[in-house]
């Protein structure tokens, strides 16, 4: 019984010490694929407007903040030197869009105007 015991312990612990792999990165440029791929993946996704002045309103331009939670999310810029905003004139949709000021991605070579990722991070 204890060898038995023993060889369990010692499959277990194999286990918990082999090498971690590597996760995968996937970027997404079309919605509809990022949608059915999180849909196929059982994800629930969530649609965050920024029309919403209770939530946005105080990252109007030319103000900028640090970060907006919103819906359980905290949106941050993608480098430390910028500030979220909105502006009419960055809408898609609606009155208001989102982006980062400064614009870029400063650590990436994106100086002006690109943006190569932004985040959400769940609370």
């Amino acid at each position: 019984m204890t060898t038995r015991a023993a060889l369990n312990l010692s499959i277990l612990l194999a286990t918990l010490i082999a090498a971690p792999a590597a996760a995968q990165v996937t970027a997404y440029t079309d919605e509809a694929l990022f949608l059915a791929d999180m849909a196929a993946s059982g994800w629930c996704v969530d649609v965050e407007s920024v029309e919403s002045d209770a939530a946005w309103g105080a990252a109007r331009t030319p103000a900028t903040l640090p970060s907006v939670t919103n819906l359980g999310l905290t949106w941050l810029p993608n480098n430390g030197s910028s500030g979220l905003s909105t502006s009419g004139g960055s809408a898609r949709t609606g009155v208001w869009g989102f982006f980062e000021y400064p614009h870029g991605d400063f650590g990436n070579g994106f100086e002006s105007g690109d943006v190569s990722a932004w985040s959400a991070v769940v609370p």
